[in-house]
């Protein structure tokens, strides 16, 4: 810790340098910034790292750090620099393409801050020319610095200094107050010839990827082709219509939790933000996955437009007639290819049908437990009838082949709440499942007029109904878009149960052990959410992962952990 410690001050500064990579910097009123990278600044990092040591046990966490600080610069820790102002950088492209960029830090006092870093044992060799620091890095880089406004501005081209704003702290927007750490991609700040440029180059990439193998068909071929056709427009209207990405990362203390964001907006009025626009909060009334201690829980509610359905059927047909002609070319008698086609038909049909909708609603939930693994998913659908058909006929056709499978289906085996079972038992495909599913693995088809539900593994059928009741209960409730939540203590307990390997064993008890002490805080959420012309994928950590740090810290011999800041 003390040689990390050590090279926090220069490492600081590199960081916030790397942008400057630049010969040099477009006029100061005429800032463009492509790249924005933002950190709220040590009082923020010092404040995380005390909530953190407090839910860990570890409550000098944050004073062990000042305390390695104050070792590594002589007692003088990080005077000059202003603690409660953030920290950036800034990137952009002249229009020839040329990146330039240059960082900064908040100062109180410029020399001070200064001296402090010549204290550093990484500080390399400073020296000042009228009030303009050349700093000589020990990784060779040279860099230099100077006041502007109530920053210390660092490039790496001495005539760049001239041309950094006033008040550089300005192009961080609110990103300081909204993250802790967070880097900003301006997309249509990139000039079009670059952007044409990196479109040329994605395109001859996938050109040059198609080249036909001599395995290939030609159907396999021409699929092969269309798809990189889609993808490359995909690619083309992504980058000439985005505005901004973001990705974001903060520390909520009054939550304690950990939270992860990522933003795609597109310019207002295109194609892309109608795209994105899609991405919205609706109903569903298939809320019933989030059953009491499942490992994973996930649901999505969308709509689809004219155009992604007319894609969808495309896609189909193209995959359908691929496999129409694979299937021509068996050596299958004139009935068993007759029934092949009947069903390849069936199943575009259903699928033509769900995407008339024009909407979806799925969800799935994985129970982990040591005795018993269920996965349990359904999806609204246009009609349940035909895909039992569906099904009736494959496993009709397959029965004439092996007349024991009429012994492992039972149509009709029960109807729940309007949804009609049809059960299914298999001897279980791999020892290694045996401990979790039992020597059979059963799978239930469960099928309603406008749902379809699959379960496997032990329970299925129990575990099955318990949706149903759930769903039933909770019909029309409002979700995002996107949602899944996954319970890192329930997948640690059941890695502490069955792992072979008694080293990863132990430790997934040790995690499990940890986790149960934040009384059910141990989740990994994820939630998609709609933004003005864009979507959020925002990740949260509860507080039970915040507590893990913390633990982990003291246990490690971390900076709370070292009396008097000593190792």
């Amino acid at each position: 810790m003390k040689k990390f410690a050590r090279f926090l001050p220069m490492a600081a500064l590199l960081l916030v340098a790397s942008a400057a990579v630049l010969p040099r910097l477009a006029a100061a009123e005429d800032i463009k910034p492509v790249i924005t990278v933002s950190f709220a600044g040590y009082e923020e990092v010092r404040a995380n790292i005390e909530a953190i040591g407090k839910l860990g046990g570890n409550p000098e966490l944050a004073q062990g750090l000042e305390r390695l600080l104050a070792m590594q610069t002589q007692g003088k820790g990080l005077a000059g620099l202003d603690k409660s102002a953030p920290w950036g950088a800034v990137v952009q492209f002249g229009d020839g393409g040329t990146p330039s960029g240059f960082g900064f830090v908040p100062v109180t006092d410029l020399k001070q801050f200064m001296e402090t870093l010549k204290n550093s044992p990484a500080g390399g060799e400073i020296t000042e020319n009228d009030g303009v620091y050349e700093v000589a890095a020990p990784n060779g880089e040279t860099m230099y610095i100077a006041q502007r406004g109530k920053v210390a501005a660092i490039v790496k081209d001495k005539s760049a200094l001239e041309l950094v704003p006033a008040e550089p702290e300005k192009l961080l927007g609110d990103l300081p107050k909204k993250y802790l750490v967070a880097v900003q991609v301006t997309v249509k700040n990139v000039p079009e010839a670059l952007r044409e440029q990196g479109l040329g180059l994605l395109a001859m990439g996938l050109q040059m990827s198609l080249q036909r193998t001599e395995e290939e068909t030609d159907e396999q071929f021409a699929l092969r082709e269309k798809m990189s056709k889609r993808t490359i427009e995909q690619m083309t209207m992504f980058v000439k219509e985005t505005e901004q990405l973001l990705l974001g990362l903060n520390i909520d203390r009054k939550t304690n939790k950990v939270a992860l964001d990522f933003e795609i907006v597109a310019r207002e009025g295109t194609p892309l933000a109608g795209e994105l626009a899609k991405a919205q909060p609706g109903k569903t009334d298939l809320a019933g996955f989030d059953l009491p201690g499942a490992a994973l829980v996930a649901n999505s509610v969308g709509a689809m437009t004219d155009k992604d359905i007319a894609d969808a059927k495309d896609t189909f047909k193209t995959l359908h007639d691929a496999l129409a002609r694979e299937v021509a070319k068996q050596e299958l008698t004139e009935a068993q290819m007759k029934l092949v086609k009947e069903l390849l038909a069936d199943a575009l049909a259903i699928a033509g049908k769900n995407l008339e909708t024009k909407k979806s609603d799925a969800g799935l939930a994985l129970l982990l437990d040591p005795s018993g693994v269920t996965l349990v998913a359904g999806a609204a659908v246009a009609d349940g009838k035909p895909i039992e058909n569906l099904v009736k006929k494959l496993f009709d056709a397959a029965k004439e082949e092996e007349p024991a499978l009429a012994d492992a289906v039972k149509f009709n085996a029960e109807t729940y709440k309007d949804v009609r079972f049809h059960n299914f038992s298999m001897p279980t495909p791999d020892e290694a499942l045996k401990p979790f599913v039992g020597d059979t693995l059963d799978v239930v088809l469960g099928v309603s007029d406008k749902q379809a539900f699959v379960a496997a593994g032990r329970d299925a059928a129990k575990v099955l109904k318990q949706v149903i009741d759930k769903a039933r209960a909770e019909a029309g409730k409002d979700v995002p878009p996107f949602q899944m939540s996954l319970s890192a203590l329930q997948v640690a307990k059941f890695v502490a149960a069955v792992a072979p390997d008694e080293e990863v064993k132990m430790q997934a008890q040790m995690l499990a052990s940890m986790l149960e002490q934040a009384g059910g805080k141990d989740h990994v959420v994820i939630v998609g959410q709609s933004i003005a012309n864009g979507v959020r994928m925002h990740l949260e950590l509860e507080e039970g992962f915040l507590k893990l740090l913390g633990s982990a810290s003291q246990m490690l011999g971390g900076l709370g952990g070292m009396p008097g800041g000593q190792n």
